[in-house]
């Protein structure tokens, strides 16, 4: 089995097992839709945002970052998502959930996203195995 086969197989394991996990253990989290050319987020407040894998100029792990203020958006229990401004990324759009200290942070042509998913194990977990998703593409 080639490489790209084995991570495809890999992320859709690990995505199917997250997500149980994360309907099974709260009532409003992240849920990440993995494609071929795009994934989506199904965040709180009944959002949704789609990013295109060629649209992706940069994808970086933060630790503790401050996700500053809402600007078209806000939190529903532990969770915030919407439009959002810092010193760090300006304008951006966010997905997280507050009790996690770490996200993933996407900086595509339309601007910038940040997300994490379940806990902070998971989100480095994951922005591993898409990162390696992301060169296997490449190539």
């Amino acid at each position: 089995m080639n490489t790209i086969k084995k991570i495809y197989i890999f992320i859709f394991i690990f995505l199917a097992v997250a997500t149980v996990f994360a309907i099974v253990y709260s009532s409003d989290s992240t849920v990440l839709d993995v494609g071929e050319s795009s994934f989506t987020i199904n965040g709180a407040g009944s959002t949704s945002y789609t990013i295109d894998y060629e649209d992706i100029l940069l994808v970086e792990l933060v630790y503790s970052p401050d996700y500053g203020t809402s600007i078209n958006g806000g939190k529903k229990q532990k969770y915030a998502y919407g439009i959002w401004n810092n010193e760090s990324w300006g304008e951006y759009r966010l997905y997280v959930n507050t009790n996690i200290d770490v996200g993933i942070v996407i900086t595509e042509k339309k601007g910038v996203f940040v997300f994490n998913y379940i806990n902070e194990q998971t989100t480095e977990d994951f922005y591993n195995s898409f990162l390696e998703y992301l060169e296997g593409k490449k190539n």
